[in-house]
């Protein structure tokens, strides 16, 4: 080869060599407060690495090889897109490596642009020709002006983020990368085969194929870089919902814990106040818990109807002391009083927001109605009263029964539950009470834990 062509050839390597020096120290080592150890050394070494300096060498050899034992065009030609499709997604990943770029796809927009502009300037003009390093900065630095911005963009997002997912970004780039160099390659061939002169006219139709494929390159590089965009957009604006979205249920769950033990200090302090058993508020919430699960609700829903049953009597802390320790039976008039006591939690709970304070009010206004409609105080009937009161009702009158009163003895367990059984359709929900005969089993569990923890108590 001619030395004056090996020299313009070199000179354009250098070219080559000294844009991806700059694209990668203001786009990748710049913006860092913290930079990789022997940086310019590195970005040195990866830039001749990812430029044709190496690249080209490496196709020469091949092409010496294949035509010793082949002299068909197209094994030739075959064989060098081989080559190029297996070094450049390697040198990438190195220049990755190198660079000290935290994610592939950034290294490969950057390497890739200023590839495909070489092998569309090579086509335009060939490397020996004195004018293909001006073209080619030239090409470059209008790809860069043209993308700048978003690519800008990218890199400072991408270097904060642990993972970016964008396989089909990828894929596209290095679809066209290697088209452009299949192009640049097939033309080299058959200018040389049929010794085309630069300036002669069937150079023409390659000249500005590769014009027309730069400027769609742009386009391309530009949508590319966008879509990505868009993509990470679409996901800050996820993470931000998701994140907006815990910090609701995390309130929401504080927010219930607080109701929980609003609930369970009044509950300790009626328990004091009342002639009630030790324990009772707690077991009825445990009683209501399993029939509304058996009911089929939610494990959640169930237990808010639980913690909202230990405020059914919360109303009683206005009925006299009197009345409530009396140890025999109430008059009508004494009866009447105590039978306030709906009215009074109704009152004290109609202002509480949240969502378990709402239940706790139905439940202490309308845990004494009756299915038939004989009870109190609101007279309500069927499934006008609230599905939490009904379960509750049941609940409570169980726990009633089956504990000792300054008034009664605790009935057996069995014989509670037949109570129950006999009152459905009239003072208990058909419904309410089905479910509990299903889940009697775990009632009586409750029943038995409770009784040996007071036991041991």
């Amino acid at each position: 080869m001619n030395p004056y062509i090996e020299f313009l050839i070199c000179r354009s390597f250098v070219f080559d060599i000294l844009i991806y020096i700059f694209g990668s120290y203001y786009y990748f080592i710049k913006p860092k407060t913290k930079r990789p150890k022997y940086w310019p050394i590195r970005i040195l070494l990866a830039s001749v690495l990812v430029s044709r300096a190496i690249l080209t060498p490496i196709a020469f050899f091949t092409i010496d090889f294949v035509i010793a034992r082949t002299h068909t065009v197209s094994i030739v030609y075959i064989a060098i897109l081989i080559v190029t499709l297996l070094y450049y997604p390697i040198s990438f990943r190195i220049f990755q490596r190198l660079v000290g770029v935290r994610h592939y796809i950034l290294s490969l927009a950057l390497c890739s642009t200023i590839t495909l502009i070489e092998n569309l300037t090579s086509v335009i003009i060939p490397p020996y020709n004195p004018l293909h390093p001006i073209l080619f900065v030239i090409a470059t630095c209008l790809c860069y002006l043209y993308k700048h911005k978003e690519f800008l963009y990218l890199v400072n997002y991408a270097e904060a983020k642990e993972t970016i997912d964008d396989t089909f970004n990828s894929f596209m780039i290095f679809a066209i990368v290697d088209m452009t160099a299949a192009f640049q390659v097939g033309v080299a061939i058959n200018t040389s085969l049929n010794r085309i002169n630069f300036f002669s006219f069937d150079s023409l139709w390659p000249i500005t194929s590769a014009t027309l494929l730069i400027l769609v390159c742009y386009l391309f590089i530009k949508a590319s870089l966008q879509n990505i965009i868009r993509s990470i957009k679409n996901r800050q604006l996820q993470e931000s919902i998701n994140s907006v979205d815990k910090k609701i249920m995390e309130s929401q769950e504080h927010m219930l814990q607080s109701q929980e033990h609003i609930i369970e200090s009044f509950a300790s302090i009626l328990e004091e106040k009342s002639n009630e058993s030790g324990g009772h508020v707690r077991r009825v919430a445990a009683y209501s818990t399993t029939i509304a699960m058996e009911l089929g609700f939610s494990e959640e829903d169930s237990k808010k109807i639980g913690t909202a049953s230990m405020m059914h009597d919360i109303g009683k802390i206005l009925i006299p002391t009197e009345i409530l320790e009396k140890p025999g039976k109430y008059t009508d008039e004494e009866f009447e009083i105590m039978k306030k006591h709906v009215i009074y939690g109704g009152q004290i709970l109609q202002h509480g927001e949240g969502e378990i304070i709402k239940i706790a009010r139905d439940i202490a206004a309308y845990h004494h109605e009756c299915w038939d409609g004989s009870g109190y105080s609101g007279s309500l009937r069927g499934n006008a009263i609230p599905t939490a009161a009904l379960i509750v009702a049941v609940a409570d009158v169980f726990d009633a029964l089956t504990s000792d009163r300054c008034y009664k003895k605790s009935w057996p367990i069995h014989q509670a539950k037949a109570e129950i059984l006999a009152n459905s359709g009239t003072k208990f929900s058909p419904e309410i009470v089905s479910a509990f005969e299903r889940c009697f089993g775990k009632i009586k569990e409750i029943y038995y834990t409770n009784s040996s923890m007071e036991s041991a108590d």
